[in-house]
This record gives C-alpha cells, sequence and structure tokens, in this order.
C-alpha cells in the first residue's frame, strides 16, 4: 500500500466508533485483512531469527484465514479415498433431478475467470467444477443465463437446481438459500498500472463495483461514510451491470478504481495488456458457495461430491487451470457464513 488510510490516528479512532454501531461485516469491510498482513509480514521477518518450531505455531495464528497447506513428505504414506457410492447419491436427490437426469444450472457471465463466454462457449472455473459435478453424478447439466441481481431469487424459488456465480457465502444469502462452499476467494481492488490509488485511502475517489456485489452494497458504503465522518469528500460509487463493463470504465479512466473479488481483479489484470494492476492485497476473505433451494435435498448432495473431488485432488487440478490452487478449500460445508 502507498499510504496509510488512517491519518494521525484520527480517522481511525472515528471509524472505530462509527463502525461499533454497524455489523461485523462492514467492520471487516472497512478494514480488510491489513492488520494480519502487517503481523504476517513481520512474522516472516522473525523466521531467521526463531526456531523453527517456535516460528511455524506464531505462523498459523497470524494466517488463520490462509486457504493453502503443506503437502506431507513424500515418505509419508497418503491416506486411501473412500470410493464414492453414486448409487447412494443418485438416490438422495431431489425427485426432479433424478427424474430428467439432468441438472438446470442459473448463471450471469461475464464474471472472468469463474464464468464467461469464449465466442458462444460458456467456460471458467465454476462450469469446468459444475460439469466434473454432473459428470459424477451421471447428470446432464444445462447452464441457464440469468441477471445476476436476480439469480438468488430465483434458485430460491425454484426455477433452477442450483446457482453458480463466485458467490459469497453470507448471512443475507443463507436466509433466501442454502449454500455449499467449495472455494474461498476476497475482495480487491483493480486500477490503472502506475497509479497510486489505495483501497485505505480513497476518500474523494471515484470508485466502480458491479450491481448488487457485497462490494457495492457493504464494503464501498462503509468506506465512504467513513470519510465523510471525518469531514473529508466522500468516495464516487458508480455501479456497472457487469465487472466486464466496470473494468473497461476503468481502462478508460472514467472512474478511479474497481473493486472485485480476488479473482475477478487478478484476471482482469493479467489480460488487460499491462494497462491494470491490482490495489494491494486481497480482503475480506470468504468461501464461494454454490446457492441450493431452503431445505433441498441437493445441497447435501453437492456438499459430498465437492468434499469427493477435494479429497481425489480433482478440485485443485481444475484450480490450477484458472490459477485459483490457493483458494481451494480443505472441506465444503453448508451454511457456514460467519456474518
Amino acid at each position: 500500500m502507498s499510504r496509510r488510510f488512517f491519518e494521525n490516528g484520527e480517522l481511525d479512532l472515528i471509524f472505530s466508533r462509527q463502525l461499533c454501531l454497524e455489523s461485523i461485516g462492514i467492520h471487516r469491510a472497512v478494514f480488510g485483512l491489513r492488520g494480519s498482513e502487517n503481523l504476517m509480514h513481520r512474522h516472516q521477518r522473525g523466521r531467521r531469527l526463531l526456531a523453527a518450531g517456535l516460528v511455524l505455531g506464531t505462523l498459523l495464528g497470524a494466517t488463520a484465514c490462509a486457504t493453502e497447506t503443506t503437502s506431507p513428505p513424500s515418505s509419508v504414506e497418503q491416506p486411501v479415498v473412500p470410493a464414492l457410492d453414486v448409487e447412494a447419491l443418485k438416490a438422495e436427490l431431489p425427485a426432479n433431478v433424478r427424474t430428467s437426469g439432468s441438472l438446470e444450472v442459473a448463471t450471469s457471465s461475464p464474471f472472468a475467470p469463474m464464468e464467461f463466454r469464449r465466442g458462444t462457449d460458456l467456460v471458467g472455473f465454476d462450469v469446468d467444477l459444475v460439469t466434473s459435478i454432473g459428470r459424477t453424478l451421471g447428470l446432464k447439466v444445462k447452464f441457464t443465463e440469468v441477471e445476476f441481481p436476480e439469480l438468488i431469487s430465483e434458485v430460491a424459488a425454484g426455477k433452477h437446481d442450483m446457482g453458480m456465480r463466485g458467490l459469497f457465502d453470507t448471512k443475507e444469502r443463507e436466509r433466501q438459500v442454502d449454500m455449499v462452499t467449495y472455494l474461498r476467494a476476497g475482495t480487491q481492488w483493480a486500477r490503472r498500472s502506475g497509479t497510486d490509488v489505495d483501497p485505505y485511502n480513497a476518500c474523494g475517489k471515484r470508485v466502480g463495483a458491479e450491481a448488487a456485489t457485497t462490494q457495492l452494497t457493504v464494503e464501498l458504503p462503509a468506506k465512504q461514510r467513513a470519510c465523510e465522518v471525518v469531514g473529508r469528500p466522500g468516495i464516487d460509487i458508480v455501479s456497472y451491470p457487469t465487472e466486464t463493463a466496470a473494468m473497461e470504465s476503468l481502462v478508460s479512466g472514467r472512474v478511479d478504481a474497481v473493486s472485485a473479488d480476488s479473482p475477478v481483479t487478478l484476471y482482469a489484470a493479467n489480460e488487460s495488456g499491462g494497462k491494470l494492476e491490482p490495489a494491494g492485497h486481497a480482503f475480506d476473505t470468504l468461501p464461494y458457495a454454490f446457492p441450493v433451494r431452503k431445505g433441498s435435498a441437493l445441497g447435501k448432495v453437492l456438499q459430498k461430491v465437492v468434499d469427493h473431488l477435494i479429497s481425489t485432488g480433482q478440485l485443485k487440478t481444475i484450480a490450477e487451470r484458472w490459477g485459483l490452487q490457493r483458494g481451494v478449500v480443505k472441506k465444503s460445508t453448508i451454511n457456514a457464513a460467519i456474518n
């Protein structure tokens, strides 16, 4: 980060007073994981001075949200992954899925690298994963494009068996649908290369985000209020129908930055030909999850298949294809949101 968002402690104090009155989710949206990142850097320096055993314990405490795991030594025998009882899982599927032999999946592209079009083909990490889930269960997968703000409500109403769209698992979404986790990601800002826009010092900046995302509805409004409390210019928040439209506006100079999910920001920067770059590290990491209708038996079936794909390494292989291997979770959960 090029500058501190807190100046002389004043904004830090007012942030604390302001956000104590708000939800934990908004608090995390403002502060991100910056403190954890700083602690991690200090521990990394200390590793050269302290005994390896002590350092390991410290690092584990400082990086509780990390998603990477250390591979066991090659001499250690790997556990045998039990075979998946596919027929038993098929018997657990909702009647309409068993009868049709297909999985109706709602999505909303473009949201690269999770789902987007190459020509007429729908591709991406989510597409590959859900296709693998369908193949495991012997089901055909049918993808239907919907407007992103309507995706959750349409799944909740039973118009689709499930959804996929890089959706964070949140308490608000769990009130409408069940959420089956499969990957971790965070929020990360994009800026034009060579500029010094900082998500922790964004007062007076013009920042874009996609409609109905947590960035537009939680993170940016919280930061805007914090700026206004100390008498600084607020953030000019600009809503876009898609992440692609937001990134195009950033390249053309119509906004100073875009706040998006970390996979989206990194992919956009890599594909921009050097025009865009990440503005610092990802923060506010949460699991991505597939939404299914509340109480649907499909949720537990998906969880078991995702766990199987994790155990066999298939999910990691898919993630590596899209540069997302660091986000692979150890175990799938249902409705495990903390805020």
